[in-house]
């Protein structure tokens, strides 16, 4: 980090002296790889795990209450202009 020098003397701004109270003053190439490294691998290895944080929407009951209607119209997240089939019931959207 560059730093402001001030009448022969370095200015740290509040972050970089933050930064140098948790490392215990600086952090050499070696340091920052290894442990960028072991962040990167413990957080490939939480992603591994089965969490069970998304989970298959149940929406058959949906389509058993009535009518659905199947409507053309355009994919809105992008400006591409995909067109997507929409299945509406009741003015919702709904598969």
């Amino acid at each position: 980090m560059l730093a402001k020098r001030v009448s022969g003397e370095a200015r740290r701004t509040a972050l970089s002296r933050q930064l140098a109270a948790v490392t215990n003053g600086d952090v050499s190439r070696r340091a920052f790889l290894r442990r960028s490294g072991l962040a990167a691998g413990g957080l490939a290895g939480l992603g591994a795990l089965d969490l069970q944080l998304v989970r298959r929407a149940d929406a058959k009951t949906l389509y058993q209450q009535g009518p659905v209607e199947r409507k053309k119209t355009v994919c809105p997240f992008c400006a591409v202009g995909c067109s997507i089939w929409a299945e509406v019931k009741d003015g919702v959207w709904v598969g």
